[in-house]
């Protein structure tokens, strides 16, 4: 049985101001900052063998925030990305309902393909091809992976589990065992 903590990046300003971050290279807030320092305080006594992140910067900033406890390198894997939201990429869902008439991130037309936008189907693709991967690479083993929300619930929604909500710095945890994944806890904040 492998272990896989799926961990969302730390908030960054983009969060606050309801901004669309995509594959935009956003730092995090001091907020965030501190949700990472406490996502590492949390898992400081649970058995991490390996870190994987987004090649993304808040991503990648916060899982270094853990790594420096564990003294465990990131391992980058681009895959892990947020979805490619396109043209969509630094506007607020008002912005966009005014730039793009009869289209708004709230009602549902924002499946992919107009816009340069990934399509849902690609997203959960990416997310269950790269988390099997890893999940292969190091069986029996405990995984650190920081990702994104957008991702995390689009290989949520794969495996039949609608998720509307993934907290900044929260816990997916998922294990690969018998060729299947089993959800054994979704969006964990207890922590914050």
């Amino acid at each position: 049985m492998t272990t896989i903590y799926l961990v969302r990046h730390g908030e960054t300003m983009w969060n606050k101001e309801g901004r669309i971050q995509g594959h935009r290279n956003v730092p995090l807030s001091p907020s965030g900052i501190e949700q990472g320092k406490r996502l590492a305080e949390k898992v400081k006594n649970i058995p991490i063998d390996w870190i994987y992140s987004s090649d993304l910067e808040r991503a990648l900033h916060t899982a270094q925030l853990v790594a420096e406890h564990k003294q465990l390198p990131v391992n980058l894997v681009p895959e892990l990305r947020e979805r490619f939201f396109g043209e969509w990429e630094g506007l607020t869902s008002q912005e966009i309902e005014v730039k793009y008439p009869g289209h708004s991130w709230d009602s549902g037309t924002n499946t992919g393909g107009k816009f340069g936008i990934e399509k849902m189907e690609s997203l959960i693709q990416r997310a269950d091809q790269s988390l099997l991967t890893i999940a292969k690479r190091h069986k029996g083993q405990h995984i650190l992976v920081v990702s994104h929300g957008g991702l995390i619930r689009a290989f949520l929604r794969g495996l039949g589990t609608e998720c509307d909500q993934i907290g900044n710095t929260s816990i997916t945890q998922i294990v690969h065992v018998d060729q299947k994944w089993k959800i054994l806890k979704v969006n964990d904040m207890d922590y914050l």
